[in-house]
Parts: C-alpha cells; structure tokens; sequence
C-alpha cells in the first residue's frame, strides 16, 4: 500500500508542473493527457457458451521536463469476464521517453519505456474454487505517434510490448503481451500568439 501512495503522489507532483507550457506539445512544461481503452467481446461455438469479454481502461501523463524529454505516469485496468468467472488486473508506475515534435508539427512521435506495479485477482465463480490473488510488475516499451486533429487534442496510435511477472505464494510466472492500440490525446500548451 506504502508503493501505491508514493506512486500515487509522483504522479500528482509531475501533473501539477508547470501547466503553463511552452509553444508546442513537446516542448519544455507542456503536459500531454492520453486515454486508451479496448473492449472485446467473444462468442459462439468457437468459445463455448459463455461470452468471453474482455475492457482494458488505461490513462496517462506525460509532463515534458525538457524539449522532447517526458517523465510520466500511466494506470491501467484490464478485466476479463466468462460466465461467473473473472479476472481484473490494476496496475500503476512511472514512465519517462522521448516525444518528438517542434512548433511547426503536426504530429509527435513517442518512444516511452515504463514500469507498473501489478496487482491481480481471479474469480473462479464457484464457491468450491474460490478466488486468488498475484501480484507483480510490468516494465512496458511503447512507440507511436500522436497526430494533433486540433491544436490541443490529438489522435494517439502506437504499439506496445510487455514484459509481465506476477507472483504468488513464492511461485513466479512470466509472459509478455503485444497490443496496438488507439486513443486520445489532450495537448496541454500555450498556443503561440
């Protein structure tokens, strides 16, 4: 709980930075929002009788310390549902990368690497089976682009590759996941005059 507050606090220090930003996106003080989310809902013989449904929610900041240098945080919650039968995953952590761009761009390239805590529990939907917790981390790699669609708001596309271990009662596990994905981008700067 100790890592979830000073986390929590981290990211609410680097979001209260200097709001007042430069002339562009990615130029020192200015701040970029981002809101991700997927939904997936499966069916059919294929996949027995029950509906297999799958959110993933993930916001984040990224507030640039220097031109095209960003430090950040991002939250992530991702849930799976079948029948009776869950499982949901929350997790949170820092970021820092490179976003590209000058006053002239209309569009941003982004190279960000992250690390999240994870904490993870499963629902079996039986009584007889009861329910688990794991926990662990997440260090995540992402590349993209955000193209402005306004000044202030743009259209955010990238791919992403993580490297997950969740642990429980001393026992380990390892995986790792590639997603593309596509979301919204809120660009916190003054606008030149």
């Amino acid at each position: 709980m100790k890592t979830h507050k000073l986390l929590a606090g981290i990211f609410l220090a680097l979001l209260a930075h200097d709001l007042d930003a430069q002339q562009y996106a990615s130029g020192k003080g200015a701040t970029i929002l981002s809101g991700m989310i997927s939904f997936q809902s499966n069916g059919g013989d294929l996949y027995g009788s029950d509906r297999i449904n799958f959110l993933q929610i993930t916001p984040s900041f990224s507030s640039m310390v220097a031109n095209n240098f960003a430090l950040g945080g991002s939250l992530e919650f991702a849930g799976q549902w079948e029948g009776g039968a869950s499982i949901t995953s929350v997790a949170i952590g820092p970021h820092l990368g490179w976003i590209g761009g000058t006053e002239a761009s209309t569009s941003f390239p982004y190279f960000i690497v992250g690390f999240r805590y994870i904490s993870q529990s499963v629902d079996f939907g039986s009584p007889l089976f009861g329910s688990s917790t794991a926990s662990g981390t997440n260090i995540s790699v992402n590349g993209g682009t955000i193209v402005a669609l306004r000044k202030h708001l743009g259209l955010n596309i990238g791919i992403r590759f993580d490297l997950v271990t969740l642990s429980q009662n001393s026992q380990s596990e390892s995986g790792n996941i590639i997603s593309i994905g596509a979301g919204l981008s809120g660009l916190l700067f003054k606008a030149g005059e």
